[in-house]
């Protein structure tokens, strides 16, 4: 594996092999005599799936000599000619009705639908209801990596159908794609599952592993721990409003799996007809370091390095002649060949103050929010009628997540609000949000007694520490969501400390909020009695410092999140393990999806969607 390669590279390359020969059995070897282009094929995928399948699949399956042309099937119109035409559809009904409706627009044609990671018996119907001729393939593409340290597998609505649905299509998915995670990558000493969907996924996994056998895969192991987590764990996160520049270019420009279309004020300078960029580390350096800064660090460290370009010549000059002018020469060189993409981000964080100056009174709500102390909500009424529906939506559903419920009045005026605009069919999207635990009403004194003991933000802020009032006193990973420590960090902290298990606060705390804990040992190993079993957690930071003196070296931590994980959360892990334990663990990160507060929120609601 080279130094930019990443252990999920593997996967990468299976599919490349995989797609190739796929396609090439589809177009078939052309009869002698018989024109080549006949047997070519058109190949097609919804346009939403486009930035999807350019990171999962190898540039050569866009280049291939069997491909005629690429469509998006949105573009497909009636014709009488003839051909095959290939279809790329996603686990989901929905987009194979379509794909067929638009195929059925070319009666002529020899049809291919190729299904991502498998046919499903949703899918199946629809392919059934459609009346249509078509051949359909499975193509089991399961890991797709963004970064060394992060990947995604196909399951892009996971968030709707696992917590609004119900649907346990996708917990195959995941468990199939971490079994062969870990049959190539070697066998974590301990598996954690925290909430109902992930401990039905590690379930499932230890089943299929005890299909494959014991003595199939790598005997050493990449992960030494490996966590999933539900979404549904920490729903307050993905809500707010991120402070880190990757989070916030994701937020402003609703960047699609690392795709940023550029705003038609920015261009870059040696390529100007260039309209879109990938935001991808080992594509750009400058991207790499700025993605994990909060605004004023980023546009510093762009400065730096503008700064450092206008040095170098002068450099250059003194050392004219010396082997010193060598290392200056080689710098200049890299900064000047990639210097347009220095000068795109910088022009991007000034697109950014624009962006978020009119955002800093929603940014106030969210924290006054988590303080517990929100007046009104005139700030979401305001947003409504000034129709800036997304984020009125966003910021409601934030206070009542922070506030663990708002008054039944509260959101029923809200509701109200959102008919008198919509009409009465958006009611299902709003079910949906409060299926997914979004529209939350506060329990009545006799409801307090009678029902729950679900735990106040307060109590969880005294247990876990992820609200700051004022700057740390020790360093810690608060300036991602400014002030906040995402609640899925402080689980995951507190995990690899030993807290999940044993009579802890912190495992008091999940069994009160709800989020079912299963521990597992995929390698048959019982550690069960090994971990410490910390009666008292007064201080994490703590228990972490004094986990990391005990042991040296560095170790992988695999957390994969269902159901969605923020591009700031990405990048708080990684600082976690450097930060917090003081670089003993290197965090990956997995899941279904990168999303943000606006982008959750719309995957269920897609009447509202559909209306704007």
């Amino acid at each position: 594996m080279t130094e930019n390669e990443s252990v999920y590279s593997i996967f990468q390359s299976l599919a490349s092999d995989d797609i190739l020969n796929l396609l090439q059995g589809i177009a078939g070897i052309p009869q002698e005599g018989e024109d080549p282009n006949k047997s070519k094929i058109i190949l097609s995928f919804l346009k939403k799936n486009f930035g999807f399948f350019r990171r999962a699949l190898p540039s050569q399956a866009f280049s291939n000599e069997n491909i005629k042309s690429i469509i998006f099937c949105e573009s497909i119109s009636p014709i009488e000619a003839s051909g095959k035409i290939v279809g790329l559809c996603l686990d989901d009904s929905n987009e194979v009705e379509f794909a067929l409706k638009q195929f059925s627009l070319l009666p002529n044609f020899e049809k291919y639908l190729v299904m991502i990671p498998r046919l499903t018996t949703l899918c199946q119907e629809a392919i059934d209801r459609s009346g249509l001729k078509v051949h359909v393939l499975e193509y089991h593409l399961e890991i797709i990596p963004l970064e060394k340290y992060c990947f995604v597998v196909p399951s892009p609505k996971c968030f709707m159908r696992c917590f609004v649905q119900d649907d346990i299509n996708d917990v195959y998915t995941i468990a199939s794609s971490l079994l062969k995670l870990t049959l190539l990558t070697g066998k974590p000493d301990k598996i954690y599952a925290a909430g109902n969907v992930s401990c039905r996924v590690l379930a499932l996994l230890e089943q299929l592993k005890n299909q494959v056998g014991s003595n199939f895969g790598r005997k050493d192991k990449e992960f030494s721990q490996l966590y999933i987590i539900d979404r549904s764990a920490d729903l307050l996160t993905p809500l707010a409003s991120q402070f880190y520049y990757g989070g916030m270019l994701d937020e402003a420009y609703n960047v699609d799996y690392g795709y940023l279309n550029l705003p038609s004020n920015i261009s870059l300078e040696d390529t100007p007809d260039q309209r879109e960029v990938l935001l991808s580390d080992q594509k750009d350096e400058f991207f790499a370091n700025l993605r994990c800064e909060d605004y004023l660090n980023a546009l510093e460290q762009a400065e730096l390095v503008r700064q450092e370009i206008i040095g170098l010549k002068q450099n250059m000059d003194n050392t004219s002649g010396t082997l010193q002018y060598s290392v200056y020469a080689r710098r200049a060189k890299y900064l000047v060949d990639t210097k347009q993409y220095l000068y795109m981000h910088y022009s991007l964080l000034e697109d950014l103050a624009t962006i978020r100056k009119p955002m800093k009174d929603m940014i106030n709500f969210e924290y006054s929010s988590l303080l517990q102390d929100i007046e009104d909500i005139d700030i979401v009424n305001r947003l409504i009628n000034r129709r800036q529906y997304w984020h009125a939506i966003r910021l409601f559903c934030f206070a009542s997540v922070a506030t663990r419920g708002l008054s039944k009045q509260t959101i029923a005026d809200f509701q109200r609000r959102l008919i008198s605009k919509f009409g009465f069919d958006v009611v299902q999207d709003l079910i949906n949000l409060e299926k997914a635990g979004f529209l939350t009403p506060s329990l009545s004194i006799m409801d307090h007694f009678m029902k729950s003991n679900k735990p106040k933000f307060n109590n969880i802020n005294t247990v876990l520490k992820i609200l700051y009032k004022d700057p740390p006193t020790t360093p810690d990973i608060e300036k991602g969501y400014d002030n906040y420590v995402p609640i899925l960090h402080r689980l995951v902290q507190a995990g690899v400390n030993g807290q999940w298990e044993g009579e802890t606060q912190v495992s008091k705390l999940m069994g009160q909020m709800d989020i079912p804990v299963k521990v597992s040992s995929l390698s048959g190993n019982n550690l069960n009695n090994t971990l410490p079993s910390d009666s008292s957690l007064n201080n994490l930071n703590k228990a972490t410092e004094n986990n990391s003196k005990i042991n040296k070296g560095t170790e992988k931590i695999l957390v994969f999140v269902i159901g969605g994980v923020t591009s700031t959360e990405v990048q708080l892990f990684r600082k976690m393990g450097k930060i917090l334990f003081n670089g003993k663990y290197d965090f990956h990160v997995g899941s279904t999806s990168i999303t943000h507060g606006v982008d959750l929120v719309k995957s269920i609601c897609p009447f509202i969607q559909s209306k704007t």
